[in-house]
C-alpha cells in the first residue's frame, strides 16, 4: 500500500505580504542606523583633526577688524558655521598686468553649503583688511577667476578670487580678509597670517 507524499501547506499569501513587509522595515531601520552612526563617527573624527568644525562665534585668532561676536582663522583654515564652510587661501600681492588694471591683493575664497538652505553670496560681502584702512570694493579689472555673486543651493560649492587694489606696496603691508555678508545673521568670518 502506497502513501500519498506529505504535502506542505503554503502560508496563506497575506502572510507572505507581511513578512515581506516586515523584513523591508528591518533593513531600511538597519540602513539608518548605519548612516547615523558614520555621520557620528566623521563629525568626531573631524572635530579630533583640529577642524574649526563647531566653531563659536568670538572664537579664532584676532584680525584687523573682529568684534565680540565674530569667528577668525588663519589663512587656508575653513570655518564651519550655522552649515557654511568658508576659506580664504593666503593673500596675494599681483602686479598689474597692463594699464586697465592696477597692483592688488588677492585671496581665493572657497565656500561650501551643507546648511538646509540656499546660501547667497557676493564680491561684495567680503572686505580686504590693511594698513591703508578697509576695502569693500573688489577691482574688476585683475586678470583673475572672480567670485561672482550667486546663490549656492543646499549641497552646492563655489570659489572665485577676489582682489583689492593697492595704492603702493612697499613689502611692509600684511592684510587680513573678511566676510561681512548678512548671510551668517551679522557673525562675521576673518582670516589673518598671524604675523
Amino acid at each position: 500500500m502506497s502513501f500519498p507524499a506529505p504535502q506542505r501547506k503554503s502560508l496563506p499569501a497575506s502572510t507572505a505580504y507581511v513578512l515581506i513587509g516586515a523584513l523591508i522595515v528591518v533593513i531600511a531601520l538597519l540602513a539608518v542606523i548605519v548612516a547615523l552612526l558614520l555621520n557620528a563617527g566623521s563629525s568626531s573624527s573631524s572635530a579630533a583633526s583640529g577642524g574649526n568644525d563647531s566653531a563659536e562665534p568670538g572664537s579664532g585668532p584676532e584680525y584687523k577688524g573682529k568684534r565680540p561676536s565674530d569667528i577668525g582663522a588663519n589663512f587656508s583654515d575653513t570655518i564651519s558655521f550655522n552649515g557654511v564652510q568658508m576659506s580664504a587661501s593666503p593673500v596675494e600681492f599681483n602686479l598689474a598686468k597692463n594699464s586697465y588694471s592696477s597692483d592688488a591683493y588677492c585671496t581665493t575664497v572657497t565656500i561650501a553649503n551643507s546648511s538646509d538652505a540656499p546660501f547667497e553670496v557676493g564680491a561684495f560681502d567680503f572686505a580686504m583688511h590693511s594698513r591703508m584702512g578697509q576695502s569693500k570694493t573688489p577691482n574688476e579689472l585683475n586678470d583673475v577667476d572672480r567670485l561672482e555673486d550667486q546663490v549656492i543651493p543646499v549641497g552646492g560649492s563655489t570659489l572665485g578670487s577676489l582682489c583689492y587694489a593697492v595704492p603702493f606696496n612697499d613689502g611692509q603691508d600684511d592684510p587680513d580678509f573678511s566676510y561681512q555678508g548678512v548671510g551668517l545673521g551679522g557673525t562675521r568670518l576673518g582670516w589673518t597670517s598671524g604675523r
